[in-house]
């Protein structure tokens, strides 16, 4: 593995720490902040996926008239709305 292979994955196990957080607080009496947490950073990881689909196509060849990226983004939208509704 290499040294970015080793961060990356550090950074993706150490983003559910928020959503561990929150089921403990949840078990522990405090059901109202446990759900605050949960739903808003659950929003928010909602929000950078969306983000990184938006990255990688514009990184990428791929034309906006292809209707396969275009889905793609669309879809990376309608997952953020989700996530704040």
């Amino acid at each position: 593995m290499t040294r970015a292979e080793k961060i990356i994955s550090t950074l993706g196990y150490a983003g559910l720490i928020p959503f561990i957080a929150a089921c403990a607080l949840l078990y522990s009496g405090a059901a109202t902040l446990a759900n605050q947490i949960f739903l808003s950073y659950s929003a928010i990881i909602l929000s950078f996926l969306g983000g990184t689909h938006w990255g990688r196509l514009i990184a990428s060849d791929v034309s906006l008239k292809v209707s396969v990226g275009l889905l793609a983004l669309l879809a990376s939208n309608v997952f953020a709305l989700l996530g704040w509704a």
